[in-house]
């Protein structure tokens, strides 16, 4: 049989020039059946940039997520392009130990224009929003993740270098690790260092740190976060080091410098005859490798009973917390009570001074008399001119002369009169004494306490001491 007659006709049925026009019109309707199936219903092709949360990964997905990673979507022409990858530690309550990862990819689907509503966006068939799910998928790895955001901005995620200063209480053991340069690793990459360090002791073993840190962060809204923790202040941030972990409260955001200050304060305290034979000018507090007070002056005032009144001159190397200086967890202001702890003894002491180790008074005598009543004998013919109470060398009160006379006492009769009569043995003693003093704006001060008719005063002579009430106060020009 001819393929075509004479008559023009296809396989002598069909007319050649119809058979072609059907043929035309076949491909037609295959090639927009092709492009329905590529554009969608009526859709224009459109790129959008979507931040997506990975979740946490092995170390081996995140050492092959890097920017330029691809996903084809067969039958739309649609595809994912990494153009960011921000990677951090998991945060505090994840205990596996893997890496969070958080990319930025380009997302090419289309727009979908829709008669009776706002546009949308839809990629590989489906609609495309915050909050869905999408596993990305290429010839090194699969993984799930979550689309935080979508939107036209650029293909960079917003990660910044963010300072902080970061507070909290920690062991002996830990201080003793902690360093200038320590780091937080994650992937391949750093995305924390310690630049600053102050540590000061609270007792029981255990210190106050401040760190300042550089955090590798990714801005969210207004706040920048860091493993998926907001650092703001006031708030806890968990940072995973080599060979130690740290939790602290945010103190500052955008500053890694402590304002570290030497400040003098004096401290006032009452301790055993022990301890203030321990005390010496230059005893320190440690603190890890670090000096953080240094005695300066010591003055201990014998006060009775083994005791001492202690002033107790020190620097400390002081955190500045607004317009307060402070130490351990205290602010040191006048009237708070500060510990120190040094190799072999304790203070606790009142705050008397701020930027000062000593009281600003000059010192001057004092002449006063003290009177003792019914004083045992041997305690009265002791007492002699010259006696002089010295407390480490320094001379704070000297007998001027001494006036002993016999005690009264009073006896009731049988018939109910009172009769005052010498006693047999005891003696009332009249002490005129030079005491080294100070003049304050509060008044005169011996032994670190104020001094005024009718004050008693201890004094304590090596051989003996004796307490004495205040009957007369001179101060000599």
């Amino acid at each position: 049989m001819q393929l075509i007659d004479d008559d023009g006709n296809l396989f002598g049925a069909v007319n050649v020039i119809d058979a072609l026009a059907v043929l035309l019109i076949l491909a037609i309707v295959v090639a927009g059946i092709a492009v329905v199936g590529v554009l969608g219903d009526g859709g224009e092709p459109e790129t959008r940039h979507a931040t997506m949360d990975l979740g946490t990964q092995p170390d081996y997905v995140v050492d092959r997520i890097e920017a330029g990673d691809e996903m084809p979507i067969d039958g739309f022409g649609h595809n994912l392009t990494v153009t960011d990858v921000y990677v951090t530690t998991a945060s505090g309550d994840d205990e596996n130990g893997d890496t969070q990862v958080i990319v930025r990819v380009e997302v090419n689907g289309e727009r979908i224009e829709r008669e009776d509503d706002d546009p949308i966006f839809e990629f590989a068939g489906d609609r495309l929003r915050v909050g869905d799910d999408l596993e990305f998928e290429t010839d090194e790895y699969v993984a799930d993740g979550q689309v935080t955001s979508l939107d036209r901005n650029g293909p960079e995620l917003n990660v910044e270098t963010t300072p902080v200063l970061l507070e909290s209480t920690v062991s002996a053991n830990t201080i003793d690790e902690i360093s200038e340069g320590d780091t937080v690793e994650a992937g391949s990459g750093t995305i924390a260092v310690v630049q600053t360090v102050q540590s000061q002791p609270v007792g029981d073993g255990e210190y106050r740190i401040r760190l300042g840190i550089d955090l590798e962060t990714l801005q969210r809204g207004s706040t920048p976060t860091f493993a998926d923790q907001s650092v703001s202040i006031g708030n806890e941030l968990t940072l995973d080091l080599d060979a130690y972990s740290f939790s602290g409260e945010v103190l500052r955001r955008g500053t890694t410098d402590l304002n570290v200050e030497t400040t003098p304060v004096l401290l006032e305290s009452t301790v055993s005859a022990n301890t203030a034979d321990e005390i010496s000018e230059g005893d320190t507090v440690e603190a890890g490798s670090d000096t953080v007070a240094t005695v300066q002056r010591v003055q201990p005032y014998p006060v009775g009973d083994d005791q001492y009144r202690l002033h107790l001159g020190v620097d400390l190397e002081t955190f500045q917390h607004d317009s307060t200086p402070m130490f351990a967890a205290q602010p040191l202001s006048v009237g708070n009570t500060l510990e120190l702890e040094f190799d072999t003894y304790s203070v606790s002491g009142e705050i008397l001074r701020r930027g000062a180790t000593e009281i600003d008074a000059e010192a001057e005598d004092t002449t006063v008399e003290l009177k003792l009543e019914n004083v045992d004998p041997d305690v009265a013919n002791g007492l002699d001119d010259g006696m002089t109470e010295t407390v480490r060398g320094e001379p704070l009160a000297t007998i001027q002369s001494v006036d002993t006379r016999p005690a009264d006492i009073v006896l009731e009769s049988e018939d109910g009169d009172i009769h005052l009569r010498e006693h047999p043995t005891n003696k009332d003693v009249r002490l005129t004494v030079e005491l080294r003093t100070v003049e304050t704006d509060s008044g005169i001060r011996f032994h670190g306490d104020s001094l005024r008719e009718g004050d008693d005063v201890f004094l304590d002579f090596g051989t003996m001491s004796v307490d004495g009430t205040v009957t007369t106060l001179n101060v000599d020009g």
